[in-house]
């Protein structure tokens, strides 16, 4: 099977504390995905950006939540050399922020062209952020990836049925090249 006809790989959910929204608990995945070096993650906490496992070889970091990083968070970003971009993605919208969708894979693309690696994370991990990196598959492959959220085969069928994105058809006519 090549490379883009892989399964994306699950590496598990966390429940942990999360304070960005004032505490509380709240579950956090991750997925890393074949196809390119790319991983979707939660929103990052400074031990996560201080582990050289998680965030060492990582040199672009895309944040598609509606949160900012504060000045200490984007300093350890910078110290280690990691580039990263706000394309805020919003559940609330219509189109979810297609415009940035679209920006986000054109900057997918290419990082991945470079060989770089990258994590494209929203708040939890389990939809935002695996909207973007299966549009990035379809840009670089073709096809959808398989990725089943809540009865439906990926995030991305997820959102259209739910209104939160537009047709399929618009999606893909938005993403090619």
């Amino acid at each position: 099977m090549d490379l883009c006809g892989t399964v994306p790989q699950f590496h598990g959910a966390f429940v942990i504390p999360f304070l960005p929204y004032g505490g509380g608990f709240f579950i956090r995945k991750m997925k890393t995905y074949s196809f390119a070096k790319l991983q979707a993650r939660w929103f990052p906490t400074m031990e996560e950006i201080a582990n050289p496992f998680i965030y060492g070889r990582v040199q672009n970091v895309i944040n598609v939540s509606e949160l900012q990083y504060d000045d200490e968070m984007q300093r350890a970003f910078d110290e280690k050399g990691i580039s990263t971009s706000f394309y805020p993605l919003s559940e609330n919208d219509v189109d979810m922020g297609m415009s940035n969708i679209v920006e986000t894979v054109k900057l997918l693309q290419n990082v991945d062209n470079a060989g770089m690696s990258s994590i494209v994370h929203c708040v939890g991990g389990d939809n935002r952020s695996r909207v973007v990196c299966e549009c990035f598959h379809y840009r670089k492959c073709g096809l959808w990836p398989e990725d089943e959220y809540k009865g439906y085969r990926n995030h991305v069928e997820y959102n259209i049925a739910t209104g939160h994105l537009p047709s399929l058809t618009l999606i893909e006519a938005a993403l090619r090249p």
